[in-house]
């Protein structure tokens, strides 16, 4: 899934999350554990990703900006999200300030859940992209090609040993060919503590992750630099 888009010289700028439409699948009132928690590793769907209970249906995300500690804005809606029945995206539209759509994007899936395409459009831009995936559970390969206005842009095939886990990827870019091995260590609980990508051409590392637990193997922090950019998560 391709990530989605991001204000002026305000002193302050305030972003917060409002779900204001939650619409569940069933006319009964569900009923919840007292005692649900939120995820924040290994998630099932975009429904625990979110950290949302039941079956919702859609989501709309607003903003508001401050120009002050006592003036408030109105809100904006920025974001819409729909789900599919088994909890994975349906559809994204994003939204600029004016309310107008800039950004949609479609997800499609096949009888297994998987996913298996998603179909863009950035509407100012003018830019549609396509990106299919195909899985090939024989040889143990995973095939993801993005065609940009009928073009073809780019080709990522990952490579999965016998525990279905990705130990190398070839990208094809632009005439360019790049060959990626993927190393990881474990601590003695087999819970994942670091993956590095290395750019077998040039023994570059590409991608580097880092994660931490606590006494009980719960996961504490995890970090991910890609680029020269980190980015880092920490879990009370």
């Amino acid at each position: 899934m391709l990530p989605p888009i991001k204000k002026d010289t305000l002193k302050e700028f305030y972003i917060f999350i409002l779900l204001i439409f939650i619409e569940f699948s069933c006319q009964e009132k569900p009923e919840y554990a007292s005692d649900l928690k939120p995820t924040f590793t290994d998630f099932e769907n975009n429904w625990e990703e979110r950290n949302l209970f039941g079956k919702v249906k859609e989501i709309e995300w607003y903003k508001m900006v401050f120009q002050n500690t006592e003036e408030g804005g109105k809100p904006v809606l920025e974001l819409k999200e729909s789900f599919i029945n088994f909890g994975s995206l349906k559809e994204n539209l994003n939204y600029s300030g004016d309310g107008e759509i800039i950004q949609k994007d479609v997800y499609e899936y096949d009888n297994q859940e998987s996913h298996i395409k998603t179909i863009s459009e950035n509407i100012p831009a003018k830019i549609n992209y396509i990106l299919t995936v195909s899985n090939d559970t024989v040889d143990k390969t995973r095939i993801t090609k993005v065609v940009v206005n009928g073009t073809f842009n780019q080709q990522v095939k990952i490579f999965y040993d016998d525990n279905d886990i990705p130990s190398r990827k070839i990208e094809i870019k632009q005439n360019a060919t790049t060959k990626v091995a993927f190393h990881y260590n474990y601590n003695k609980a087999n819970k994942l503590i670091s993956e590095l990508q290395i750019d077998q051409n040039t023994n570059d590392t590409i991608y580097r992750s880092n994660f931490k637990y606590d006494q009980n193997e719960h996961l504490v922090m995890s970090s991910y630099k890609l680029y020269g950019s980190e980015y880092i998560t920490e879990t009370a």
